[in-house]
């Protein structure tokens, strides 16, 4: 799990961390842990903590391709195996580990460090779930679809369709994950364009010189923007 502001705020090297999930492919079963699937008190998950009965607390979700999940600073989380996904977060790496699955890094033949008291301190045991609602906007050529709003990131899939060639309206920093087929980006300052294809990941500046794209097969593609304090 990641700690909120509150705590990054009174502890030094900690910085706040919420992320969203969006899954690309999965294996047959493959699941994600997120949150707790009772009411729980921190002093009886402490109890679980030391007595290795973790899993027994935490929701497993199964998940398909397209899924999208909102998982905030303060939820306790893991992604499960068999699992392929695009992973947008606020810029933090403080990640404290309560449960490894009882893993041996290979490295150093030892498992992993665990953050007890600090995620303890860090857990929303209120069991209060941000619930995301999905929303759609279609044009002719085009429909994009929210996945996440929240108050560091908007996440959004677009979908367009071959053949489009138009200007890109951006006024700020927007990053794009291509999930399918093909477009071409052109750029006044750029003697050739940039070809995007699935698996990419691309971060357009907000000073772009006449930024045009034309798709060369039907797309679709994450859209993060992000938010302007």
């Amino acid at each position: 799990m990641h700690p909120d502001q509150q705590y990054a705020d009174t502890h030094p090297g900690a910085h706040l961390k919420s992320e969203a999930w969006y899954v690309f492919q999965n294996d047959p079963g493959a699941r994600i842990l997120k949150g707790f699937n009772r009411p729980t008190s921190r002093e009886e998950f402490a109890s679980a903590i030391e007595t290795g009965k973790v899993e027994a607390f935490i929701k497993g979700i199964p998940v398909k391709a397209g899924d999208c999940h909102y998982l905030p600073s303060g939820t306790i989380h893991a992604l499960g195996a068999g699992i392929l996904a695009a992973e947008v977060q606020t810029p933090s790496d403080t990640t404290y580990r309560v449960y490894d699955f009882n893993r041996v890094d290979p490295s150093t033949g030892k498992v992993r460090t665990l953050h007890v008291a600090q995620a303890l301190e860090c857990i929303d045991f209120s069991g209060e779930e941000d619930v995301q609602q999905r929303s759609h906007v279609a044009g002719f050529h085009t429909t994009v679809t929210r996945l996440v709003t929240c108050p560091f990131f908007t996440l959004e899939k677009v979908r367009m369709t071959e053949g489009v060639q138009q200007d890109m309206p951006y006024d700020q920093p927007v990053v794009w994950m291509f999930l399918e087929g093909s477009a071409e980006i052109s750029v006044a300052d750029l003697k050739e364009p940039i070809v995007l294809k699935p698996g990419e990941t691309v971060l357009f500046p907000a000073a772009m010189n006449k930024p045009h794209i034309k798709t060369t097969a039907d797309c679709v593609w994450l859209e993060v923007t992000f938010a302007v304090k």
